[in-house]
């Protein structure tokens, strides 16, 4: 009975060893898998400031796009008022070389009536003295 005694005590020590060894193991691994869950957390924080400034980057994105839209329909109106004043301006241009023509004409007439009263007062003045002299 001895021999099963010390069996016994033998098979004891070698559970307690592997116990031992399983027992180093695990704490191995906690110790990996603390690590592990802090270096998790630590790139879930990083991941989440980068999301943050993802979100905040679409937000501007949509801002601009929305600011480009209104800047498009201010530059489509622009252009559209433009061109709106160009034809009139153009039709303005027409009409002023239309009236300075019509001046012109109207100068040109009026200098030759204000010769032709110069020479009908000539003649009055001629014809006065004429009958003047008569008397």
């Amino acid at each position: 009975m001895r021999f099963s005694a010390d069996a016994a005590s033998i098979s004891q020590k070698g559970l307690l060893h592997v116990a031992g060894k399983l027992e180093e193991g695990i704490s191995d691994l906690s110790s990996e898998l603390e690590r592990e869950r802090r270096n998790l957390r630590r790139e879930t924080k990083l991941l989440e400031v980068k999301l943050a400034e993802m979100r905040k980057s679409e937000t501007e994105v949509t801002r601009l796009r929305r600011k480009l839209r209104e800047a498009d329909v201010n530059y489509k109106s622009a252009v559209s008022s433009t061109e709106d004043a160009l034809v009139r301006v153009q039709g303005q241009t027409a009409e002023n070389k239309r009236l300075t023509q019509v001046v012109e004409r109207h100068r040109r007439a009026s200098e030759k009536k204000d010769a032709e009263i110069r020479e009908l007062r000539a003649t009055v003045e001629q014809k006065d003295k004429e009958v003047k002299d008569l008397f």
